[in-house]
């Protein structure tokens, strides 16, 4: 069973500011944009899960 990026808060740390990086670099070309968009996306929406108790973590460990 795969694991949230929750489980790993350097990791998820590390994509969130690489993702804001991308997005404030008025040369970074589209793609890279979309591909930050959606990562930083599907973080926040995993960490609106957490918060609100929709999930656990732990009930993503093996």
């Amino acid at each position: 069973m795969m694991k949230p990026f929750s489980a790993y808060p350097e990791d998820r740390a590390k994509l969130l500011e690489l993702a804001a990086t991308v997005l404030e670099d008025e040369k970074t070309s589209t793609e890279a944009c979309v591909l930050a968009d959606l990562v930083k996306a599907i973080l926040e929406d995993e960490q609106w899960g957490l918060d609100r108790g929709v999930w656990k973590a732990g009930d993503f460990a093996n």
